[in-house]
């Protein structure tokens, strides 16, 4: 099995086993409400930074998400951050909590695997970390069971104590809803551009997929919502010498306008939807579950394993100096 679907078989198990854990807390803390809050993440930890945005939105005056780079733009005086991150020992990190620190903002780090060194510093720059006793073990370039673990601890910070079963089959579900569609995907399999339609409903969904696509080098990517994409973006379909394709992500049931894009594109045009039924929470967690497998789907049909992707030399000196 290639490491990404063993990456991806196991996302069941570590999101139940968060899930239904205790938070594991540096320090007492609370997300408070009517601060305003911002999320950051970057990498594979960016959905999980849209989600939480979205997820503790009415406990907030207003939320936003962004990258490390943006934070400074973002983090205002007494607001919350919430600092995501697989690995609280990341460069990123510091640099967030000390632009809080500043700004007397309070700042979470949800991060995975706690260690000593990182209770340190969160007690020097006035933080807390919220992490779950669960070890996740998440290998490869492009993880799954990481993020997946993020954002259960993002779940448990906005519910609380109240019972979390209403999620717990949620990527058995995805997985199941992905087989069934499977045939579908090979219409992608030789575009070099996707455009990435979505709804509210498949926001962090769009976001996933940009990431894991880019990353894994399967094809360029943007992302519109419905109207800016009817507004001229579809131009972009007819660049010359590049095979281009769509992926909606989001509820055909509530949002037309994502079916009014399926019904106009010409046949030519390979498209596949994402349809989830609803607008809940819990239909924008099965979408991002099933975007994480429609990587899988197009990697396997052009023989990439993304878990077994390596970075170029060049890549590493920008990621060290970033």
């Amino acid at each position: 099995m290639w490491r990404y679907r063993d990456e991806l078989e196991g996302v069941g198990d570590v999101w139940r086993a968060v899930l239904t854990e205790p938070l594991a807390v540096s320090r007492p803390q609370a997300i408070d409400d009517g601060r305003p809050l911002v999320a950051i993440g970057s990498g594979c930890s960016f959905a999980v930074a849209a989600l939480a945005a979205e997820v503790l939105r009415s406990r907030s005056t207003r939320s936003a998400f962004c990258t490390p780079f943006d934070a400074e733009g973002y983090i205002e005086p007494g607001s919350t951050v919430l600092m995501i991150t697989a690995a609280a020992a990341h460069p990123d990190v510091f640099h967030v909590l000390e632009i809080a620190t500043h700004r007397h903002a309070q700042a979470v780090v949800v991060t995975l695997n706690r260690s000593g060194t990182m209770d340190s510093d969160a007690s020097r720059l006035r933080s807390s970390i919220v992490t779950s006793p669960v070890h996740v073990d998440s290998r490869g370039f492009i993880p799954a069971r990481a993020p997946t673990a993020l954002a259960a601890l993002v779940l448990k910070l906005a519910f609380g104590a109240s019972p979390l079963d209403q999620f717990l089959s949620i990527p058995h579900d995805a997985q199941m809803a992905h087989r069934a569609q499977s045939l579908q995907f090979a219409t992608l399999r030789d575009v070099s551009s996707i455009h990435v339609i979505r709804d509210n409903v498949g926001n962090f969904a769009a976001v996933d997929l940009e990431t894991r696509l880019l990353e894994t080098a399967l094809a360029s990517v943007t992302i519109s919502d419905p109207w800016n994409f009817g507004h001229g973006r579809y131009m972009s379909l007819l660049t010359p010498g590049l095979r281009a394709g769509v992926v909606l992500a989001g509820s055909s049931l509530s949002n037309r306008a994502l079916g009014r894009v399926a019904a106009a594109l010409p046949t030519e045009i390979p498209c596949v939807h994402i349809d989830v039924s609803g607008t809940s929470l819990r239909d924008s967690l099965m979408c991002w579950f099933r975007a994480m497998w429609l990587v899988d789907a197009i990697a396997a049909s052009r023989g990439v394993d993304p878990a077994e992707v390596h970075a170029t030399p060049w890549g590493d000196t920008l990621y060290r100096e970033r």
